[in-house]
């Protein structure tokens, strides 16, 4: 479900994806790696936001330790930008199994149940407010007609 106001963390949102590979296309980026990111050690994958709100990649690179001659810990600071608390209007929690364009369809499809949720209450508290306005203009149309021929 989308998320609004309140701070969020790219950990548990469905648009994060990995790169495992500079020439292949990214994926989900799974529950068990997810929690693998917490682990010291350099990486051949980079984090990506599929819908392009954050830069975690920079983010991650930012918070990045060396560790060995020409090596830093990815892992770990991956882990630091995907936790970093923000405000974002597209997060959607991840669903596992699902990759970013199939949260992407199910983040629409939540938001016009949302909206039609809406407008069909709408409609019903407009109906019910016009039914009690008719019912009352023709109970007092029938009273005033009583009293005139009476």
């Amino acid at each position: 479900m989308a998320h609004k106001g309140a701070a969020v963390r790219c950990m548990d949102c469905g648009f994060v994806e990995i790169w495992t590979s500079p020439t292949g296309p990214a994926r989900e980026l799974t529950l068990h790696e997810r929690a693998e990111l917490c682990t010291q050690g350099r990486a051949n994958r980079t984090i990506t936001c599929f819908r392009r709100v954050a830069d975690l990649n920079t983010e991650a690179l930012k918070h990045a330790e060396p560790i060995d001659a020409g090596g830093v810990d990815y892992g770990s600071a991956a882990y630091k930008a995907l936790n970093t608390a923000r405000r974002c209007e597209y997060w959607f929690r991840h669903v596992p199994g699902f990759n970013a364009e199939q949260h992407l369809y199910l983040r629409e499809a939540s938001q016009a149940e949302e909206r039609s949720r809406r407008w069909n209450l709408a409609s019903a508290l407009l109906g019910a407010i016009v039914g009690g306005v008719l019912t009352g203009a023709f109970t007092m149309a029938g009273v005033l007609l009583a009293l005139a021929c009476g």
